[in-house]
């Protein structure tokens, strides 16, 4: 087909701009669901050796069609542009929504973001998609559930901005529950049981992360949680997203997280933020309880706005 932009909008045009121009760097921004987003530059090289490697592995070509529904404002969507451009191939790009409409042919490579499932799943248009993507946080468990069910070939991405996207893929068809690397990554883990990302064919070799994770081996991990986000309770380490997953299926509520605030008896003690004021909480804590053992159980629900990134991710905060 030939490299080409179908239904481009401004901001992939202003990349594309930015990406043919003499300079070496792409501006770009972090998330800023860990902290203050701040601007970074990422090397065009390290991007190309970054596409090459996810192109080559779902084996897209100069035949493929790759669709975008992410904001180019940030290094996902920019990096779908730039894999379409390694592979010569096709890219539909459409401004982001949580109701993703498809074109009635096969696309061969979808990234989303968790956000953008159910309506997928639900409209039954994953059926025109050989691989499916999905990254920007942590995806319910019901719903991966029902990905497996669906006729496409899913997979959650572990990356950041700084290492240009993924680096890590987990296969959700598969029900992997472990992240594998990429051709020519490997890793370690620091003091703190961190990840460290080896990638010396890149510019950003070695990343130190703040995700703790139960490392396999050198190619594999299983991801706990953010370091920054853990909580100490009674003597015992809790990772919030641990429970967030286990709690996602059994409760129906707006949007939510898990996090702490000062406590006379536990140190901290772990309470359960939401948006939803219309619950009652008396029903929500019982329902906790079964889920839950006792160590990990919220002490308390607080009902409040929560606060989220340009690109859909809830912004974490501790109480006082």
């Amino acid at each position: 087909m030939g490299f080409r932009i179908i239904d481009d909008d401004s901001a992939a045009l202003n990349f594309l701009d930015e990406w043919n121009n003499s300079s070496d760097f792409v501006e770009a921004h972090t998330s800023g669901s860990t902290g203050t987003p701040k601007a970074i530059r990422l090397d065009k090289a390290d991007m190309i050796r970054s596409a090459t490697l996810t192109c080559n592995h779902f084996g897209i070509d100069s035949r493929s069609l790759l669709l975008s529904p992410l904001s180019t404002d940030y290094v996902a969507g920019k990096m779908m542009i730039v894999r379409a451009i390694v592979a010569d191939a096709e890219i539909v790009i459409q401004k982001p929504s949580n109701r993703v409409t498809l074109p009635n042919l096969t696309i061969d490579l979808l990234p989303v973001v968790a956000s953008q499932l159910p309506y997928l799943i639900e409209s039954g248009q994953l059926s025109h998609v050989r691989h499916l993507i999905v990254g920007g946080g942590a995806i319910p468990t019901s719903v991966e559930n029902e990905l497996c069910s669906c006729v496409v070939d899913a997979w959650a991405t572990y990356g950041m901005t700084e290492t240009c996207s993924h680096v890590a893929l987990r296969h959700i068809s598969a029900k992997e529950d472990f992240f594998t690397a990429l051709d020519g990554v490997t890793f370690s883990i620091d003091d703190r049981n961190c990840l460290i990302i080896n990638a010396p064919d890149f510019s950003f070799s070695p990343v130190v992360t703040n995700d703790i994770v139960d490392l396999i081996d050198n190619r594999q991990f299983r991801w706990l949680g953010r370091a920054d986000n853990v909580i100490i309770t009674g003597g015992k380490k809790v990772f919030p997203e641990d429970i967030e997953r286990k709690i996602s299926d059994a409760i129906e509520i707006g949007d939510f997280y898990i996090t702490s605030r000062p406590s006379a008896k536990w140190g901290e003690e772990i309470i359960l933020v939401t948006d939803d004021y219309d619950i009652d909480d008396n029903t929500l804590l019982a329902r906790l309880r079964t889920a839950l053992v006792s160590h990990e159980r919220p002490k308390a629900i607080v009902k409040t706005h929560i606060d989220k990134t340009s690109s859909g991710k809830i912004i974490r905060r501790k109480f006082k």
